[in-house]
């Protein structure tokens, strides 16, 4: 992922958290650190904001380990291989959020199986912004 998303992805959960709810943030090994640095302050506040962590699919998708954020995209070929990473993605997320069985999904279009996955799941009614999709 990048800034540009994780940001975003981070205060919505903030807003989510302000209201009571548990919010939870999947990520990727390289990226948890940073997502976890941006919420200590909010779990020290109490707001319900956890990170869960999911293997990026680097090597599978013809990637180097380890380039699981877009400011290692360096050629056309590895943008197309980032793309297929997020699409072998849908298996680990379906994985967790079977096992932790949501309310609701917030997703944006780098996961355009996200709407069918969240509806196999019985999740709500998803509403589609310009970023996101909130399943």
């Amino acid at each position: 992922m990048a800034d540009e998303i994780i940001n975003p992805t981070i205060d919505m959960a903030r807003i989510f958290a302000k209201e009571g709810l548990k919010a939870t943030i999947i990520s990727t090994p390289l990226n948890a650190p940073f997502v976890s640095s941006k919420i200590e302050k909010d779990r020290q506040l109490g707001l319900e904001i956890s990170v869960r962590i999911i293997k990026f699919p680097c090597l599978e998708a013809g990637l180097p380990e380890g380039c699981e954020n877009l400011h290692f995209i360096v050629s056309p070929e590895m943008a197309i291989n980032f793309k297929i990473a997020h699409i072998l993605l849908r298996q680990p997320v379906e994985e967790l959020l079977q096992e932790c069985h949501p309310n609701c999904l917030v997703s944006d279009r780098f996961f355009p199986w996200a709407t069918e996955v969240a509806g196999k799941l019985v999740m709500r009614t998803p509403v589609k912004t310009q970023q996101y999709t909130v399943i």
